[in-house]
């Protein structure tokens, strides 16, 4: 195992460091815990250099699309996680999704397949915004019975202006 770790190690691209804050004190008290879990306390070591490292930096015109910042991807942004409508809604997907609504001022229900992730709707009575309680993908609503599929459009279409001939 320490040779496989060693090996990784060696290939990394960047030498990495320890962050500073971390003290000796904490790595000793950590030892008897990698003990019981069958790793030394230096393989321990060896996966927090690994841990610790920084990922590929990014291109230098990059930006990410969170916090629109340069120098780190989308996927290692501090603000990924501080969303204050982090998981608001069932359904976390991307696409638009059927959503099931009710308002809790005046109790007006509603669908709808236009709905979002963690994003609410405006109730047409009383402007109250609604979140949905109930969130399915479409096709998924389709399948259940819950909405109707829509017409698909013809196999194949003529191109404008190859129609019928007029004047002949």
């Amino acid at each position: 195992q320490s040779a496989l770790i060693q090996r990784q190690i060696s290939n990394h691209p960047a030498p990495c460091t320890l962050p500073t804050t971390m003290k000796l004190e904490e790595t000793e008290e950590k030892a008897p815990v990698a003990e019981e879990d069958g790793f030394s306390a230096e393989e321990i070591a060896a996966f927090s250099d690994l841990l610790s490292c920084p990922k590929k930096a990014p291109p230098p015109k990059y930006q990410c699309h969170i916090c629109y910042q340069p120098g780190h991807y989308i996927s290692d942004c501090p603000m990924r996680f501080n969303c204050p409508y982090e998981e608001l809604t069932p359904y976390q997907g991307r696409k638009k999704c059927y959503g099931e609504f009710q308002c809790q001022h005046c109790k007006r229900k509603w669908t709808s397949q236009n709905s979002i992730a963690n994003e609410a709707q405006s109730c047409i009575k009383c402007h109250v915004t609604v979140f949905p309680h109930k969130q399915l993908p479409v096709d998924k609503a389709i399948a259940m019975g819950y909405i109707k599929s829509q017409k698909a459009p013809p196999a194949k279409m003529s191109p404008i202006g190859h129609g019928r001939r007029s004047g002949q």
